[in-house]
């Protein structure tokens, strides 16, 4: 019997970043785009490199006899736009320009056939930050959508996330925090807060629901059990203002708690009324510590499974009528 042994393949040899001047850097026949002139984009992508830097290094090769030093093989609208920027004096022949080389003829075919999210992709935290940065520029929502092929409503989306702590961000790029959980730190007004819980992620003892308690104490949605019976047009009326979730991950925030819970406190006090000309004391208060006075006792909590037939059939019906009259 012969034994048999399964010998791994050996990992790809990743390509070396290195800087490339301006002047050196040309685009190689090979392209799969080579002949194509520069669209009408270009100027737009100028303005977002001009602002945020070349995002996605070009995959370069050595230059041949009669070639540049460095020719491209993918990155031709980057270089473009680069280009645009020489012509018009906002950079120099001298310009290092980020690239990765592709010294094996491997790399030279993966630069070629691989698309730009495959063989270098970027960061999340890394579109979070050029999207900051653009901003500082005064481009609008509509020209950064454009120049990072996002849609308008990300764009915005992802603009708030560029305004958080750079811990944060740091954070994510370590993958100590998943993208959802930094849109819980956008919430947060308190940019020394947003820092110190994100530290917590840093050091490996972060806990995600100690962060939803931060961003969700003491905020009032319209799914509020005291909404359920003030309604919308009451609380708009008395004052009230809403905010719809930018990220569309929560209920509409209601932005006057105290405008609420007055409304509520008018809308229980003919209830009230009528149980104190019963000859009942009623106490009301909306404090989760809240206990009942001396002498007095909070209702049992009934679990449903210990009711009786008749019991369970009332329940029923009256969640029956509740359910008609929503």
């Amino acid at each position: 019997m012969t034994d048999t042994q399964t010998v791994p393949a050996a990992p790809p040899t990743p390509m070396t970043p290195i800087k490339v001047r301006l002047g050196d850097l040309g685009i190689a026949p090979e392209n799969l785009r080579f002949k194509e002139p520069a669209d009408d984009g270009v100027p737009q992508l100028a303005e977002t490199i001009l602002a945020a830097g070349v995002v996605i290094p070009p995959i370069v090769r050595p230059g041949r006899k009669g070639e540049q030093r460095f020719m491209a093989l993918d990155g031709r609208r980057r270089r473009f736009g680069l280009l645009l920027l020489a012509e018009r004096g906002d950079l120099t022949d001298d310009y290092e320009v980020d690239c990765l080389l592709a010294e094996t003829k491997a790399q030279q075919v993966a630069g070629i056939m691989l698309p730009a999210t495959e063989h270098a992709p970027v960061h999340i935290a890394d579109v979070i930050t050029a999207i900051g940065t653009l901003r500082k520029t005064k481009l609008d929502t509509g020209a950064i959508a454009a120049a990072l092929g996002y849609a308008e409503l990300e764009i915005k989306r992802l603009e708030a996330l560029a305004a958080v702590h750079p811990n944060v961000l740091k954070a994510l790029r370590h993958g100590k925090l998943t993208l959802k959980q930094v849109r819980l730190f956008a919430r947060i007004g308190d940019k020394k807060q947003q820092a110190e819980i994100a530290q917590t992620a840093l050091d490996g003892y972060f806990q995600d629901y100690q962060l939803r308690a931060v961003v969700e104490h003491d905020r009032a949605t319209v799914e509020d059990d005291r909404f359920t019976l003030v309604g919308m047009d009451r609380y708009l009326a008395a004052g009230g203002r809403v905010a719809s979730d930018l990220f569309g991950e929560y209920p509409d925030f209601l932005l006057d708690p105290e405008v609420l819970q007055g409304a509520w406190r008018e809308r229980v006090q003919p209830i009230v009324d009528h149980l104190k000309a019963e000859g009942l004391a009623v106490y009301v208060a909306r404090e989760a510590g809240y206990g009942a006075p001396d002498v007095f006792f909070r209702l049992a909590h009934v679990w449903e499974r210990d009711l009786d037939e008749v019991r369970k059939t009332a329940l029923a019906d009256a969640r029956y009528a509740v359910t008609q009259l929503e």
